[in-house]
């Protein structure tokens, strides 16, 4: 299967929607869309920014015969902070943070969102919000 970014470049607010989505390579051959749930660029999931721009993004996938989408982020404790000793992760320190006690994280509500979208294409974000 093919993996590919949303976006045309790299994961940047302002890069467009790659236009290999459209292009008719999903349907020569198994493709998978990888969305950036964490905001790598845009502070690690520590400033709040809804990607309400995946609506349109999400229907085009399911359009035109994309097969997957992935909800790219830090999964792994320790995958970029090493100052903590490790013990870092997507959902904040582990001994100290509980993710249902305090809500979701940026990055969380964004993996709620493409999963709202996989799950049904035509939701408006701002319903899921």
């Amino acid at each position: 299967m093919l993996a590919i970014k949303c976006t045309g470049a790299d994961y940047f607010l302002n890069w467009p929607t790659t236009d290999a989505i459209t292009s008719g390579l999903p349907k020569q051959r198994p493709m998978m869309v990888l969305f950036d749930t964490f905001r790598e660029y845009d502070g690690w999931s520590r400033l709040f920014i809804f990607m309400k721009r995946w609506e349109d993004t999400v229907r085009a996938c399911r359009d035109n015969g994309v097969q997957s989408i992935n909800a790219w982020g830090p999964w792994s404790p320790g995958c970029i902070w090493d100052d903590q000793g490790g013990r870092v992760s997507w959902i904040g320190h582990w001994e100290t943070f509980r993710t249902f006690l305090n809500g979701f994280t940026p990055g969380q509500a964004n993996v709620y969102l493409l999963g709202r979208l996989s799950w049904n294409p035509d939701e408006q974000a701002a319903d899921i919000a």
